[in-house]
């Protein structure tokens, strides 16, 4: 797959949901692989292939790794959702009554996207290198899509480079570097400052900036 230069890379569509400065987790969101075939009646994406005559990519191979590359030979497009959405249009005369409906068939695209969590407490910090080579997981930047926040659940493009991920704010960089340092945060609903223990420094633009700890509130 062609490179496609950091300058003409895209934004995803941003969304932050279930997002929690409790649940401090560093995720890399990765694209991720999936057989578009379904036959299944009675799943929501079913494609109208009859089992077992037709399976899934992943379901042929038992899901070894190596699959998505035989689902992309055969022209699946693996890594993207494709959603058909039947659009009713009025057809008007000269006058603007209405003479008659249409109905127009509009296919979207979407990037199957999945979370990694990124650390030594997970799959002991090889859970990025397990996703890729096992499961076909790859950069965003492989598609044309800017990278996204770091943060749990939080998928933003990215604007803070620190020394413990890549994230959307500068606060986001400084509760996962609290949990990298095992810095304990105050999760206790009557206390009016909640606060990290001490100052986290994070590297920003190449300089090391030691800021005041974030509220919880």
């Amino acid at each position: 797959m062609a490179t496609v230069p950091k300058s003409k890379l895209e934004s995803l569509p941003q969304m932050q949901v279930g997002v929690s400065e409790r649940g401090n987790i560093r995720m890399k969101k990765l694209a991720a692989p999936r057989c578009p075939i379904q036959s299944n009646p009675e799943k929501k994406n079913y494609t109208g292939d009859i089992w077992p005559e037709t399976m899934s990519c992943q379901q042929e191979t038992k899901n070894y790794p190596g699959w998505w590359d035989l689902c992309a030979n055969r022209g699946h497009d693996p890594y993207f959702t494709s959603t058909r959405k039947v659009i009713k249009e009025e057809l008007t005369d000269e006058n603007g009554i209405v003479t008659g409906v249409q109905k127009r068939v509009v296919t979207t695209k979407k990037l199957n996207i999945n979370q990694v969590p990124i650390g030594t407490r997970f799959a002991s910090g090889r859970g990025e290198t397990i996703s890729k080579g096992l499961k076909g997981r790859k950069e965003l930047s492989e598609f044309g899509f800017k990278p996204l926040c770091e943060y749990r659940n939080c998928e933003l493009d990215v604007k803070v480079k620190s020394k413990y991920g890549d994230f959307c704010t500068d606060r986001h960089a400084r509760l996962i570097g609290a949990d990298v340092e095992g810095i304990m945060l105050h999760n206790d609903v009557g206390e009016k400052n909640k606060q990290l223990r001490k100052e986290v420094d994070i590297e920003f633009e190449g300089s090391v900036v030691i800021q005041s700890p974030p509220a919880l509130s």
